[in-house]
């Protein structure tokens, strides 16, 4: 399987492409979620985040993926916690990302959620 992340900063690509409103990207905040895979909102943990948008959601469930060959594709600095999360999810099996997101990645959090 290839999946992307999502991030749910300000600019998120999920609202720009209304994926997402801006009062349900608020309650993803709220709820603690930090980034998405598979149209799954994850908390900074790896969790999924306690939300009805995670139910809602069409295709595969993270248990889906499980024990899977999950390749993530992703990149940009702004995106480093959405990676991290969905890293510590321990859905992935390998991870594509260039070298600057990849040493923020490697930081401490900078989520304050």
């Amino acid at each position: 399987c290839v999946v992307g992340i999502g991030e749910l900063g300000p600019q998120t690509q999920l609202q720009r492409s209304h994926s997402v409103t801006l009062e349900e990207r608020s309650l993803l905040v709220r709820a603690g979620a930090v980034g998405e895979i598979a149209g799954r909102f994850l908390t900074a943990s790896g969790a999924l985040a306690d939300t009805d948008m995670n139910e809602r959601a069409v295709g595969v469930s993270l248990d889906d993926l499980q024990g899977r060959e999950v390749l993530a594709v992703a990149g940009g600095l702004y995106k480093a916690d959405a990676i991290r999360a969905v890293l510590a999810s321990g859905v992935l099996s390998a991870l594509i990302v260039d070298e600057a997101t990849a040493e923020r990645v490697l930081r401490p959090s900078t989520a304050a959620r």
